[in-house]
């Protein structure tokens, strides 16, 4: 289950590589929209009226999550109407600011995403706002993992030809040393990205870069969990919010909302015959995409 703390695409990157899309507010600064309260109510009610088993309620979002600056108020309210455990999806940029840290301490998993350690391809790929240095990014992943008493996970993705090249790995896997993470997950790129050069890598070359990192890296991408089949109401209203904040397949979408995945594949054909939605062709897969403008 995930939380948007952010509106859309409000991040420290421009990642090329971005489901999301192109960043329109690329920021260092934190900011309070004073819509804790919301948050929380529209997740108890969701709490209440689904019987969908939850492994985490996970902060992620539209951007860079921790640059909402009521996340540990979120947390603390996650934690006060639920056993379910939090995690976080961060890019770990702002893991050098004390109230960062101190917010990120309420959850239970972190998962910050480190896709190089060589500082060129940190700018070309990720695309970063000026004012943030590699090198201290990755001094503070492992300042914040080293006292962190939770479960602490590192996402690497690679992109083909810009950061899977032997140096780019040795580079990654010797800053991965100095992190020391539980976990390692590598990914690449399942949905349309937002550049078309940022292309996947195959599966032979992931499982070999899965090797060479070692035991404690896995391989993950899509979503492969079993869920329960779920009738949902508003289906959809709740796909197109889902495929409004990034391109999903259909399956993504049946696994998400626990619903047959026959009951969404209609659900998507009459969006798409409104105009609601269109199909983006990736990687030998259909994604739905909702559209920026619908018709009049």
């Amino acid at each position: 289950m995930g939380l948007d703390l952010v509106p859309p695409k409000t991040c420290t990157l421009d990642c090329l590589y971005c489901e999301v899309g192109r960043t329109t507010n690329k920021t260092v600064d934190r900011f309070n929209l004073r819509q804790s309260e919301d948050i929380l109510s529209e997740l108890a009610d969701f709490l209440s009226q689904s019987a969908q088993k939850l492994d985490y309620v996970t902060l992620a979002g539209s951007g860079e999550p921790t640059l909402n600056a009521e996340t540990r108020r979120i947390i603390r309210g996650v934690k006060s109407m639920t056993p379910v455990k939090v995690a976080v999806l961060t890019n770990g940029t702002l893991l050098d600011r004390e109230d960062v840290r101190l917010d990120l301490w309420e959850a239970d998993l972190v998962i910050p995403s480190l896709d190089t350690a060589i500082e060129g391809t940190f700018k070309l790929l990720n695309q970063p706002h000026p004012s943030l240095d590699l090198e201290r990014i990755i001094r503070s992943l492992a300042e914040f993992r080293a006292g962190f008493p939770g479960r602490f996970w590192l996402e690497i993705l690679l992109v083909a030809d810009i950061n899977d090249s032997p140096q780019e790995l040795e580079a990654l896997k010797a800053a991965a040393e100095k992190i020391k993470p539980d976990l390692i997950q590598l990914n690449t790129v399942y949905r349309p990205p937002a550049q078309p050069q940022a292309r996947p890598l195959d599966p032979e070359a992931l499982a070999a870069a899965a090797r060479f990192f070692g035991p404690t890296a896995e391989v993950v991408g899509g979503f492969s969990r079993t869920v329960q089949e779920l009738e949902a109401n508003n289906l959809d209203r709740r796909i197109l919010n889902l495929v409004g904040r990034r391109p999903c397949t259909c399956q993504d979408l049946a696994d998400a909302l626990a619903v047959p995945a026959q009951r969404v594949r209609s659900t998507l054909e009459q969006l798409q015959q409104n105009g609601l939605i269109h199909i983006e062709h990736h990687s030998d897969q259909d994604f739905f995409r909702r559209r920026l403008e619908t018709p009049s």
